[in-house]
């Protein structure tokens, strides 16, 4: 990872562009393991992003701010001057990159419909608590394929074997940072899993999800039927 991000490095620098190219490294989930990527908890979803400004000397600050890569864009846009960013559900950092007071959100969101099986799940999360909504009977606990051959592959049947207790998750995240103690169905945390369900079913209006409606379905099936009623002609 250094030495290729080191070779872009110097490329922009041989190029020219270093005085005038924000850039910015990420990626698209967290670890390939057992509770992280494929799913919605904060080893999967939550990611690393760093961003360079033009000359890259300013020196190292952390954000410390709830934020989503739905605000990369809207962030961009905004630092160059574009405009625009109105649109875009994601909002823009641009005054944190400008070291200026910049609060976090209140909400983070995120989703899943398939990954090697469909398992359609949404989330909402704040600094305070992840709130997860299952939209299928799946197991809870997925493995994703490209991660099944590592060093806990003796241990799936231990991993597949937590069936899912309810169709919501629901975590203290700073008594329970790892997300191990479900509170679905504590009633001390009841007001603060339906306020959490409310906001959540908001956003899926907001951005017109189709789990709203009905099941999304797979592009195997969509195959599958082509090809089955094809024989009917």
């Amino acid at each position: 990872w250094d030495e290729g991000l080191g070779a872009l490095l110097d490329l922009m620098e041989e190029k020219g562009l270093t005085e005038n190219t924000v850039l910015v490294v990420t990626t698209d989930h967290g670890l390939a393991m057992p509770l992280a990527k494929s799913t919605l908890y904060d080893r999967g979803i939550g990611v690393f992003c760093i961003v360079r400004l033009p000359g890259g000397r300013q020196g190292g600050a952390a954000y410390e701010g709830l934020t989503s890569h739905v605000d990369v864009l809207p962030t961009l846009l905004d630092y160059c001057g574009n405009g625009g960013i109105a649109r875009f559900q994601g909002r823009s950092l641009a005054a944190a990159l400008r070291r200026e007071n910049c609060p976090g959100s209140a909400f983070a969101f995120a989703a899943q419909t398939y990954h090697d099986y469909y398992k359609p799940m949404r989330c909402i999360r704040t600094e305070g608590y992840k709130y997860i909504r299952h939209f299928s009977t799946a197991v809870s606990h997925m493995v994703p394929g490209d991660a099944r051959q590592g060093a806990y592959r003796d241990n799936l049947d231990i991993i597949y074997g937590h069936s899912q207790r309810s169709y919501e998750e629901l975590y203290d995240l700073e008594a329970d940072p790892d997300e191990l103690m479900d509170l679905s169905e504590d009633e001390d945390t009841r007001q603060v899993r339906i306020d959490l369900a409310t906001h959540l079913v908001r956003w899926m209006s907001d951005i017109e999800d189709p789990l709203l409606n009905e099941m999304i379905p797979s592009d195997t099936y969509l195959q599958s039927v082509h090809d089955l009623k094809a024989l009917l002609h």
